[in-house]
């Protein structure tokens, strides 16, 4: 059997199923310049490119077979038939296509399925194949596939799954692939992606390029386009491959070079001066050049650890299983009809660009969270420095703060205090004074002095504490003078920022609010009452007696300068102070806000 046939067997993609013939004898009368030669018996397929090289001509195709039953329906499959054609049984006309004048078409791409009509078949039969080719143009006559029209149908059918409808998706596919390559270049200018997208591109056009039945150029600078396109997109994938292993130098990216740079001037060549052989030995350095990359790809997969340089290792070893597999059965032998395998197994590369595209994403967010765990890191580890250096400031200025309140204190101390001794001194030796006013004020001194002292312990803003010292200290001064106190002080919150200072502007207005009461009130009973006020966001404080009252309008009143002294520390405390006084009792109110949170 002839080597074609072998070869269009292994195609495994019209293996003739049960019942079907496939004819390989057949006669063809070759006309040249017009004039038709002798009739030469062959073998089936017939490859107008292999019989007369560049040259454009008609050739006539008779095949005959026998009918075991002229009556059944029977149908007649080609895989390829034309550039254009004409198709008759006995005479009778099966079908036809192009005129074979127009450089523009080019019917024999896709497979032809012909219905024997009614009534023309006969025992003995003659097919004739008129085929008008064009030089270089892959022209011809497949082995036909006769036998029962719905099998043979069926048989077409798939054929056309694969050459036409597999084509269109495999030319999409490759059309996305190269935009989103060349989007990825255009965002990120690495020469893997251009590579890659511009050879994908010139992919697509070779591939759908079997869609067109009609070409967008005439014959033959549509060969040109298409040729060069398969020659171009094979350099550019294998420079991808060659960046893709770190491998794009030395002479392999030398010969690389000078490969693509020549690709269009030898296809061009070729057609234009009629010589299918230099297209068939540039195809074949094309070849070279995929399996000196396939190589370098598979031993370079092979020695990294990176999974994405294995998968484009059998990527490429794929392709250029197929890509000789279709040297041999379209260049060399030369076979006729066959679906190229390398059409297919160039998807590889697609699916080695989206894992790499995948597998730098997850490096890429991998680095990412490492990035950012590292920084969150190093930001807790500044944070907590700035938190210590901070604290260690806040501790040095609230260390500072309470020596300069103690010493504002001492002033105060050595200013009141020391007055007030000197008073008392004073009157001590004067004879006619009583020793009770000298012990009065011996004892408001005293007090000063305790209060004083009280108000150089930091009760960091707790209000109720100073509260509680204050009662401590006049208690024994309340109980002397026979007054009753009655004490109430709910739970109030702690004011933050509160300085030695402050407490002590608030402790001298309850003392002198306290010594009033002591000293001019003549009350048996008082209370003090201390609340928060959460829609003021204050603390109220209030003293009140069943004393006899003054006027808090009038200087001359008990505590005159104590009354303006009380106003100046309330002032002092951003704090508002009302006292109410009447013969019935007297009501000392002081509002403290709350700084806000």
């Amino acid at each position: 059997m002839h080597i074609a046939w072998i070869l269009a067997l292994v195609n495994l993609f019209l293996v003739p199923a049960f019942g079907m013939t496939v004819i390989e004898d057949a006669e063809v009368i070759i006309e040249s310049s017009g004039v038709p030669g002798q009739p030469v018996a062959i073998k089936l397929p017939f490859n107008w490119d292999t019989a007369q090289g560049g040259m454009d001509g008609k050739a006539r195709v008779l095949i005959r077979f026998p009918a075991d039953d002229p009556r059944a329906p029977l149908g007649i499959l080609f895989s390829r038939l034309g550039n254009a054609y004409e198709a008759r049984l006995n005479g009778v006309l099966l079908g036809a296509k192009g005129s074979g004048n127009d450089p523009h078409e080019d019917y024999s791409k896709q497979p032809q399925f012909f219905k024997v009509p009614e009534g023309v078949l006969q025992e003995k039969n003659e097919l004739a194949i008129l085929v008008h080719a064009q030089g270089g143009r892959r022209a011809g006559v497949s082995v036909p596939v006769i036998g029962p029209a719905d099998e043979v149908h069926r048989q077409y059918e798939e054929a056309y799954r694969w050459r036409v409808s597999g084509f269109l998706a495999l030319s999409i596919v490759s059309a996305v692939l190269g935009v989103i390559a060349l989007l990825l270049w255009l965002r990120q200018r690495e020469p893997l992606y251009v590579y890659y997208g511009v050879g994908e591109i010139l992919w697509a056009i070779l591939v759908s390029d079997t869609l067109a039945q009609r070409t967008l150029l005439p014959w033959p600078w549509w060969g040109i386009v298409v040729f060069s396109a398969y020659a171009l997109a094979a350099a550019l994938i294998s420079k991808f491959s060659l960046i893709f292993v770190d491998r794009h130098a030395g002479p392999m990216k030398i010969f690389g070079d000078w490969h693509a740079w020549l690709t269009v001037p030898a296809v061009a060549a070729s057609f234009l001066l009629r010589m299918p052989l230099l297209l068939s030995v540039w195809l074949g350095i094309t070849l070279l050049v995929c399996i000196g990359t396939a190589l370098i790809a598979v031993v370079e997969g092979m020695k990294s650890r990176e999974l994405e340089k294995r998968v484009l290792a059998v990527a490429v070893i794929a392709t250029c299983i197929a890509a000789t597999r279709d040297m041999l059965y379209f260049r060399v032998f030369p076979g006729f009809g066959g679906v190229p395998w390398v059409r297919y197994a160039w998807v590889a590369f697609g699916v080695t660009l989206a894992w790499t595209i995948a597998e730098r994403l997850r490096k890429s967010a991998q680095a990412i969270a490492s990035m950012n765990q590292d920084l969150a890191q190093r930001l807790a580890e500044g944070e907590a420095k700035l938190a210590a250096t901070y604290a260690a400031q806040a501790e040095t200025q609230r260390n500072q703060a309470i020596v300069e309140e103690r010493q504002r204190l001492t002033r105060d101390m050595h200013d009141g205090l020391g007055s007030q001794l000197l008073g008392a001194l004073q009157l001590s030796q004067n004879p006619e004074v009583a020793r009770e006013v000298i012990t009065a004020h011996l004892r408001e001194a005293l007090d000063h002095l305790k209060l004083t002292v009280d108000a150089m312990q930091d009760i960091e803003g707790d209000i109720a504490s100073l509260l509680g010292a204050l009662r401590y200290r006049l208690s024994e001064r309340l109980d002397a003078a026979g007054i009753r106190l009655a004490w109430s002080v709910d739970p109030l919150p702690a004011i933050g920022g509160w300085t030695l200072q402050q407490s002590r502007d608030l402790q001298m207005i309850l003392f002198e609010a306290f010594s009033n009461l002591l000293a001019h009130s003549g009350a048996s009973n008082a209370s003090l009452r201390a609340e928060y006020l959460g829609r003021e966001h204050a603390i109220r404080i209030r003293l009140s007696d069943d004393g006899k009252g003054f006027n808090p309008r009038s200087q001359e009143g008990p505590g005159g300068h104590g009354l303006a002294n009380m106003r100046s520390r309330t002032a002092r405390l951003g704090a508002a102070l009302d006292i109410e006084s009447s013969p019935a009792g007297t009501c000392v109110n002081l509002l403290l806000p709350l700084p806000s949170a």
